[in-house]
């Protein structure tokens, strides 16, 4: 474990990126997201605007990405596109959890 923060530390430091920062806004990212997504299912059934909680889901969701390009310097092209393919695969399959979630409550 020591190997890991000691790895984790030097390559935060080597990109300008706070690993415990980045971190902590995953962690606290994620209830977030499920929240508002249940809040945009809640919505979606009433028939009531959805755009604020699809705002703060996909801010959620993005957050620890707009860190990394905030912050991070050098960073590798590589991990740009290893970003923009986990995010296209986490939207999608966040959409078809989200159709799921409507259709089991309808």
């Amino acid at each position: 474990m020591q190997a890991f923060c000691h790895w984790a530390m030097n390559m935060g430091a080597n990109y300008g990126v706070n690993p415990v920062i980045f971190a902590c806004i995953y962690v606290g990212s994620s209830p977030v997201m499920w929240l508002s997504l249940a809040w945009m299912v809640r919505n979606i059934r009433r028939k009531k605007p959805v755009y604020l909680p699809g705002l703060l889901s996909g801010l959620s969701f993005f957050s620890i990405y707009i860190y990394l390009f905030a912050v991070g310097r050098h960073v590798p092209v590589g991990v740009y596109v290893l970003l923009g393919l986990l995010t296209a695969t986490g939207a999608i399959s966040s959409g078809i959890r989200l159709r799921r979630m409507i259709s089991n409550t309808s």
